[in-house]
């Protein structure tokens, strides 16, 4: 019970640091492209993580198989660079609010792959709990039409391949937690998925507009507050998680985080907060609920 206990702490507080980085990113992405705002993010995460290796005296080079380097290699370029880049992406087109809904494909897809891949017990609502969070999604697309992004569809095919990526790193990752130093395991993702963005830039079409976007002093503040809670804090406290519980149940706990992060983007973006995101916000975290718990 106490480990219980103690991994849903660890998944809330996540919740928590991982909203407040999601407002940052996105008042960074007004100056920066998604590009730049992951490149930064990872910066700022393989410093501090770095800096946690050495305060703590944990090796930068342990024994790791073949099979552990390429799980760690797949879950850096799937997980930290093409996930978190769509991430942004539809983050951008959508808006933090219904960013954090579509975000709730997060959680039967994770546990589909848990049970498919991680071999986790089957989770007899897992439809039916889906069936809800699609319908979330609808509901909260269709409020006040009138303000609706202009790129809602792309956004959503954005934000859906984004959870698709997530949710392969996070199965990548998982058996290496019981072996290794989550410091390391995650100062290795944040490597690799800078490495896989910095080598994408230098053949990216365009990327002058990127380049250029880094002079830009606007939202370097926001971009170095969003790295150290989401990168840093809001990754470990994730990681501990996942150590701790099945990872179908933090799927579960992380929804959490469509409702600070509506809240949040209502004071800090200005982001309109009615009834109905309330409402589908609500519906979402239920079907994530219902798609673990029966």
């Amino acid at each position: 019970m106490h480990g219980l206990l103690f991994g849903i702490s660890m998944s809330l507080i996540s919740s928590l640091f991982w909203a407040t980085a999601v407002i940052n990113f996105r008042k960074a992405r007004d100056t920066k492209s998604s590009l730049v705002v992951n490149l930064g993010k990872n910066v700022i995460g393989i410093i501090a993580f770095g800096i946690a290796l050495l305060v703590t005296g944990t090796s930068l080079t342990p024994e790791a198989g073949i099979e552990t380097q390429l799980r760690l290699l797949a879950s850096g370029v799937f997980g930290v660079a093409l996930g978190d880049l769509l991430f942004m992406a539809s983050l951008y087109l959508l808006g933090a609010g219904l960013n954090s809904i579509v975000g709730c494909f997060y959680t039967p897809m994770l546990i589909t792959g848990s049970i498919l891949f991680l071999g986790e017990s089957v989770s007899p609502g897992l439809w039916a709990g889906g069936t809800l969070v699609m319908a979330a999604i609808y509901l909260a697309s269709v409020d006040n039409l009138k303000q609706r992004p202009r790129s809602l569809k792309l956004g959503i095919i954005i934000g859906f391949l984004s959870m698709a990526a997530t949710v392969s790193g996070v199965v990548f990752m998982k058996p290496v937690l019981t072996t290794h130093s989550l410091l390391w395991v995650n100062f290795i993702r944040l490597l690799t998925g800078m490495l896989f963005l910095i080598i994408y830039l230098m053949i990216k079409p365009g990327r002058a507009k990127d380049i250029e976007g880094m002079k830009i002093k606007d939202g370097w503040i926001n971009l170095i507050i969003g790295g150290l809670s989401g990168s840093f804090l809001a990754v470990f406290f994730w990681t501990v998680s996942l150590k701790s519980l099945p990872a179908s149940l933090v799927a579960v706990l992380g929804q959490l985080t469509v409702i600070v992060i509506l809240i949040f983007a209502r004071f800090w973006l200005n982001e309109s907060l009615t009834p109905r995101k309330i409402l589908a916000s609500f519906i979402a975290v239920t079907g994530a609920i219902l798609a673990s718990v029966f």
